[in-house]
Order: structure tokens, then C-alpha cells, then sequence
């Protein structure tokens, strides 16, 4: 399989990964993380995908790879969320060349665990109701 390969930011590129379709994350789309025995992370939805999605936050630290889950929202229109699902961090890396003291903007890539059924429609309303642009 080939896998497209997608610039971050300059010097720094990834392999794309994901089977579905991304859309790309439009503004007051954000997802928390939540990891047991750690502060959750708020961040910005910067792409989803039925798979997964990646989102930039500011930390002290970069997310730790490996299982947690995930919350989704919307704050754009009206107020929306999916409950928590199963994940796993894949990648975290930090995407600006200055901190601000000692926070960084970092992206965050998660894959999404099995999803049930109702998760699924849950997802395809939401990216359809909160990410897709109707133009």
C-alpha cells in the first residue's frame, strides 16, 4: 500500500495512515483527552477522519502514546458532543519553532478504537453537521 506523505510544518513531514476521507476541523471543532491519572488536554480539531483524528493544543508536555480516550464537541452553531470513545495516541510532535515559555503548540495524532454502531452514526453526524463546509 502507498501512503501519501503530508507536510507539518517546514523540515518536518509525515506518512499518511488513514483509509478515510479527512475533513478538515472548522473553527469552535475541539476534542479532549483524557488519560487516566492526568490533566485532560483540551485542543483544536485540525482534521477527522472516520478512523481518527489529530488536534493542536498547548502543553507543557506532549501527550503520552498509547491507549486514553476522547471527547468530541462543537461550539459552532449550536452546542454539540459525542461521548467518550476508545483511542490511541499515535503521534505527538511540536509544531512551532518558539515556545511560549515553557508551553509549545503541539499536534496530536489518535487513532480511534472499535467504534459501536451508534458511535459510527454518531461520528458521520457530527463531522456532517460541525466540520464539513456546506459551500
Amino acid at each position: 500500500m502507498l501512503h501519501n506523505i503530508i507536510p507539518i510544518e517546514e523540515n518536518i513531514v509525515m506518512i499518511e495512515h488513514r483509509r478515510g476521507k479527512r475533513y478538515v476541523g472548522k473553527e469552535g471543532s475541539f476534542a479532549v483527552l483524557i488519560r487516566k491519572d492526568e490533566p485532560i488536554t483540551i485542543g483544536q480539531i485540525i482534521d477527522i477522519s472516520s478512523n481518527g483524528i489529530s488536534v493542536r493544543y498547548l502543553s507543557r508536555k506532549p501527550q503520552t502514546v498509547g491507549f486514553s480516550y476522547i471527547k468530541i464537541f462543537a461550539t459552532n452553531g449550536h452546542f454539540a458532543h459525542m461521548k467518550r470513545i476508545e483511542c490511541q495516541v499515535i503521534y505527538d510532535i511540536q509544531i512551532d519553532k518558539d515556545s511560549w515559555h515553557s508551553l509549545a503548540t503541539r499536534r496530536c495524532g489518535v487513532k480511534f478504537g472499535e467504534l459501536s454502531i451508534e458511535q459510527k452514526m454518531d461520528l458521520d453526524n457530527f463531522i456532517k453537521q460541525h466540520i464539513i463546509d456546506e459551500n
